[in-house]
């Protein structure tokens, strides 16, 4: 195998290697929401300290929404329209004009 063609074997490698890298960790950046389904309603579940934003084709206007935390939880039963936002306790549901959705669970109360 000639020099270059190392060169390009490495190449390659090295961008295979990145693009691994790079899908684990924007499919792990999300790791911090998780959803139930239950009773035909759906809840997205995050923790104490998370911020996620959810695309609006992601979310339905009956979805429920918590924060965990300490053996607590905290609450918002269904999806606000847009422009509106909604809080129990740390936990603030905001959707915004364009139907995304953002949902903090804060350190303090």
């Amino acid at each position: 195998m000639s020099a270059r063609a190392r060169w390009i074997a490495l190449g390659v490698v090295l961008l295979v290697v990145l693009g691994v890298v790079a899908i684990y960790w924007f499919n792990t950046s999300l790791a911090s929401v998780s959803l139930e389904e239950g009773g035909g309603r759906r809840t997205w579940i995050i923790q104490l300290g998370d911020s996620v934003a959810l695309a609006a084709d992601e979310v339905r206007p009956d979805d429920r929404y918590r924060c965990e935390l300490d053996g607590s939880s905290y609450g918002v039963s269904q999806t606000p329209t847009p422009g509106e936002t909604r809080a129990a306790g740390p936990l603030t549901v905001v959707t915004a004009k364009d139907g995304d959705v953002t949902l903090s669970c804060a350190e303090s109360l």
